[in-house]
């Protein structure tokens, strides 16, 4: 492994005096594969923008997300026998963030189908259901590696898929070890554990006290707010997922305030609607506008390529044992940005996030923004190429003939005998990000007041390598121009106006 660029360059001096060291220095370190393995670099991609389920008004787990915790240990009455182990599968709601549990007996296919008719037939059908996938439970420990067997393999995926397709409901994966495709279900697991860990840590509970607890826990999680709290005493209570369920928190006392039984049905359904519907106005005003911030990953990354040799994240392996892989398939989003893709290694083609990958040679990933081509592509039919390919000398060309054409004459040749009543200096400068220069003209103007406008010399420099501001590369090109002036005014021994 190689030491960093300065005391690379340091060890070389004391045998060889090299040219352009520190540019060598630093390409041979980036450029190095194990150096690159030792301190590798996981790529990222812009946060998604949120899908419609999460934006749109629904009844609560129209659209919804599951995953599993635990496992937790059942105890028995009986003397002897050991505990056995339970876990609990969290449902979602992707409009109002309520939550449902279900205590699962053990991970076969069966218990979840079983859990997941229980759930249905307490909230109602589902329109789309989504599920984290198998490799998101075994990272770290094998408490949860039966499933990957039982719940999530590949004939079971099948069979779930099967069953939801009879009741209408289309039962969707997220690509493995990509916690942050499934946040929202993840975020609700993290808050029932912490509950679950904080009541059941030293109780030894039977099954039935355990439902109990898991029951209040949802309780409680359906209570909390959605909607940041006003220190304002008259203004309504914060908004919960209870308010879409039963009107109002879960853990709210008894309202003593009952409607007078002589109001007649239809103004009694009225005020429930008119509640109904405040609720949704206050999701609308209050919620969503939370949804609209990107609290991390805000900068967009160029698209990786097929045929791309990463190194695959693997938990609780060291960095040198990372397998590596090639690209085999990128899988564009709707906003034309790749976050998954397919990668091929020596055990096979895996699913994976980019943001679980690190590319073996980053200067392969170009620095182009993906949507540029296709910006272009609207805009206009024409190339990129032919586009890089202008001058830096065409704007001066261009202000040139503006010039020649505003005095609206012919051109008289030089060589015509006749001689110029006055001639002028025209100094035109222009600078990019790559390099920046100047171009002197000549204009002169004769007795029949026509003129004649010729190209007298011109200069360009090359950008510093070390990146400078436009501004500041201007004003290099306007003392460039004066300096070029300068020179031609006391070197060409003709009178000037």
């Amino acid at each position: 492994m190689h030491c960093g660029a300065q005391a690379l360059r340091a060890i070389a001096r004391q045998q060889y005096w090299i040219i352009n060291d520190k540019t060598m220095a630093r390409s041979i370190v980036h450029n190095c594969v194990r150096c690159t393995r030792v301190k590798p670099k996981l790529m990222s991609q812009i946060m998604g923008n949120l899908p419609s389920e999460r934006v749109t008004q629904a009844r609560p787990f129209f659209n919804s997300g599951v995953d599993y915790c635990g496992p937790i240990w059942i105890h028995h009455k009986i003397r002897g026998k050991r505990p056995d182990k339970a876990y609990i599968a969290v449902f979602c709601c992707f409009a109002t963030k309520a939550i449902h549990l279900e205590l699962v007996s053990d991970l076969t296919t069966d218990a979840f189908l079983a859990a997941l008719r229980r759930f249905l037939g307490r909230r109602g059908k589902c329109q789309t259901i989504h599920c984290d996938n198998a490799t998101n439970f075994i990272g770290a420990n094998n408490k949860l590696k039966e499933l990957e067997t039982s719940i999530f393999s590949t004939n079971a995926q099948d069979s779930i898929v099967q069953h939801c397709n009879k009741r209408e409901i289309n039962f969707k994966f997220i690509p493995p070890r990509a916690p942050s495709f499934g946040g929202l279900w993840e975020a609700a697991v993290k808050s029932a554990k912490r509950l679950l860990v904080s009541i059941t840590a030293t109780a030894s509970l039977t099954f039935e006290e355990l439902n109990t607890v898991v029951v209040e826990v949802e309780a409680i999680l359906n209570s909390r707010p959605i909607t940041p709290m006003s220190s304002d005493p008259t203004d309504e209570s914060a908004l919960t997922p209870g308010h879409f369920l039963i009107g109002e928190p879960l853990t709210a006392p008894p309202d003593t305030n009952i409607i007078p039984g002589g109001k007649p049905l239809v103004k009694r359904w009225e005020l429930v609607s008119r509640l109904k519907h405040a609720f949704w106005k206050q999701w609308s005003c209050e919620y969503l506008q939370e949804l609209q911030n990107r609290h991390k990953w805000k900068h967009a990354s160029p698209n990786i390529k097929e045929g791309l040799l990463v190194l695959i994240k693997e938990d609780n392996v060291p960095v040198m044992s990372w397998p590596m892989g090639r690209v085999l398939k990128t899988y564009p989003g709707p906003d034309n940005l790749v976050r998954v893709v397919d990668i091929k290694t020596s055990s096979g083609v895996f699913k994976r996030p980019v943001t679980r990958l690190a590319p073996l040679f980053p200067e392969e990933i170009n620095n182009k923004h993906p949507l540029d081509d296709t910006l272009k592509a609207d805009q206009s039919d024409e190339p990129p190429v032919q586009r890089k390919k202008e001058t830096l000398s065409s704007m001066p060309v261009i202000l040139a003939l503006m010039l020649l054409l505003q005095n609206k004459t012919e051109k008289v040749p030089v060589n015509d005998g006749k001689v110029p009543v006055t001639q002028e200096l025209h100094t035109f400068v222009d600078a990019s990000e790559k390099a920046y220069g100047a171009a002197i003209y000549v204009r002169a103007t004769y007795k029949n007041k026509q003129t004649s406008v010729r190209l007298l010399c011109s200069k360009s420099r090359v950008a510093p390598t070390a990146k400078q501001s436009l501004p500041r590369l201007e004003l290099c090109a306007a003392v460039l121009g004066a300096e070029l002036t300068h020179r031609v005014r006391h070197g060409c021994g003709v009178l000037l106006d």
